[in-house]
């Protein structure tokens, strides 16, 4: 996520969170780790997506911020073998995702 003193990375947050805990489903089923947060710059939240991988095992679900999911999209095969199922959310879309969409990523984005 984005840096914790910004209003809206906690907006993000909290708005995500209280989706998944408005769906009884969704929410018996999923265990949402220790959220990291970090400065919007893309290096930046690669460093935050890379340690979430690397401590973490079997992901299915990587949520974040535009920049965290676009690295998180160029990491996916280094990491396939640890998170065979890793699906990528993006709380927004911005240029960077659309190449990436281009390019043959698959992303789901949060409403």
């Amino acid at each position: 996520m984005g840096p914790k003193t910004a209003s809206w990375s906690e907006d993000m947050l909290e708005g995500f969170i209280a989706s998944l805990n408005d769906d009884p489903t969704l929410r018996d089923r999923l265990e949402v780790i220790p959220v990291l947060h970090g400065h919007t710059k893309a290096i930046m939240q690669e460093r935050l997506v890379r340690l979430v991988l690397d401590l973490n095992d079997d992901i299915d679900y990587l949520y974040g911020i535009a920049p965290a999911i676009e690295r998180a999209a160029d990491l996916k095969e280094e990491y396939s073998e640890k998170h065979p199922n890793l699906n990528l959310i993006a709380a927004y879309f911005n240029a960077e995702l659309f190449l990436a969409v281009q390019r043959g990523g698959s992303l789901n984005f949060s409403k």
